[in-house]
């Protein structure tokens, strides 16, 4: 299992929501995910970015650079399918 708590913050009201799923995956129990999936994607995609984004700023900048290059690359190839 990773530990999703090694980087978290106390400080930070999301790691809350880490360490309440704590008590089920020690049990190997699934936690109720889909009674909450939008909460949880939320929380999952603004953890991610701004974790990546405080210990690699640089890379995160790469990757959106990356991103705009394969849209647009993606739509000059659908324009040419058309």
């Amino acid at each position: 299992m990773i530990n999703i708590l090694h980087d978290c913050n106390p400080a930070n009201p999301r790691c809350n929501f880490f360490k309440d799923l704590q008590p089920f995956h020690l049990r190997n129990i699934e936690p109720p995910y889909d009674l909450v999936k939008p909460e949880i994607d939320q929380v999952v995609k603004e953890t991610s970015l701004e974790l990546l984004n405080r210990d690699d700023p640089e890379a995160v900048d790469e990757m959106r650079e990356e991103m705009a290059y394969d849209i647009a690359d993606l739509k000059a190839r659908m324009r040419r399918s058309n």
